[in-house]
């Protein structure tokens, strides 16, 4: 399956199902690339829905794709939630790195997103199961102020603001359940960065 075909419209049509994979923080990543060398890419997408992180090594920049939900593999698939489980557990036997399948919650056994996470999910991200930083300010005083129309698409609640002021954490219902994740801050305006401390990076306006 080429690129071109894994986008979040084909994986989100109807008929298709959602499910989710508990697994270690940092570990998003290789799990994912570890399902998809097995599973037949025509049944089932595993994705990582990322944002982008500012990382700094030895004085020098780089802008990396990072998970936005810590701890969570996602698995779009054409089957049955019981099929997929056949074919996903066996692959989980010895592999500390991955905990379990998410239910929905306590009272409900499926482990498939429901329709209403599925939607709250594709509002988020783009075609590229990515999320774009949020444009933000920061006013006179340091405090970041973020644009309501950046964060219309979300529908969650601002949690708080990471040390650094690199990205924010929101929150929405996922799952049946109050769930975190993260989006970087593309800072604009940010005419007090030297009383941060900071500095713009290559015209970006994102905060280091």
């Amino acid at each position: 399956m080429d690129k071109e075909k894994q986008t979040l419209t084909k994986w989100s049509a109807e008929g298709i199902r959602w499910l989710a994979l508990f697994v270690k923080t940092y570990e998003e990543s290789r799990m994912a690339s570890k399902l998809k060398a097995v599973l037949d890419a025509e049944k089932y997408h595993v994705f990582v829905p990322t944002t982008d992180y500012l990382h700094r090594i030895q004085g020098k920049s780089t802008l990396r794709k990072i998970p936005c939900f810590k701890g969570y593999v996602f698995i779009a698939t054409t089957e049955s939630a019981e099929d997929c489980t056949e074919m996903v557990e066996p692959l989980l036997i010895n592999e500390s790195a991955i905990f379990r399948f998410i239910s929905y919650d306590r009272t409900h056994n499926s482990i498939t997103l429901s329709d209403t996470d599925k939607i709250t999910l594709t509002q988020i991200f783009d075609e590229d199961f990515h999320r774009p930083a949020i444009r933000a300010e920061v006013d006179a005083d340091g405090r970041v102020v973020l644009d309501e129309d950046a964060l219309a698409q979300d529908g969650g609640k601002v949690v708080k603001v990471t040390k650094g002021k690199k990205s924010v954490v929101l929150e929405i219902d996922l799952l049946g359940k109050p769930t975190t994740y993260e989006v970087a801050l593309e800072l604009l305006l940010a005419q007090d960065v030297e009383k941060l401390g900071a500095k713009i990076v290559k015209k970006t306006g994102i905060i280091t």
